[in-house]
């Protein structure tokens, strides 16, 4: 289950955006609980870490629509290969894009 600022900024994202955005989710596995964020060693809690595809076009309403609600992207510890890392959340100096890191 997602804390409820999350829910509701997907939800506001999805309404928003239409079918024209997809989420990849991503539970990571680990052997030893004690494992990742202090979060992760709560009861009942998993971490999850959540990846956001769509058009360059939507670009900056996802940025800003996450940001109304208190969600930020970081960079991902997974993505599609071949798809490349843009993030209206990540300053780039108007060379160009952010590393691609597939």
């Amino acid at each position: 289950m997602l804390d409820k600022r999350t829910s509701l900024g997907l939800k506001k994202l999805f309404h928003s955006c239409t079918s024209a955005v997809r989420l990849q989710l991503f539970i990571p596995l680990s052997r030893d609980e004690n494992e990742g964020t202090s979060d992760a060693r709560i009861p009942g809690q998993v971490p999850l870490s959540i990846n956001i595809y769509g058009p360059r076009s939507l670009f900056e309403q996802v940025g800003r629509l996450l940001s109304d609600h208190g969600l930020f992207l970081q960079r991902p510890e997974n993505n599609e290969h071949g798809i490349s890392y843009e993030n209206p959340h990540y300053f780039v100096p108007r060379t160009g894009l952010t590393r691609d890191y597939s």
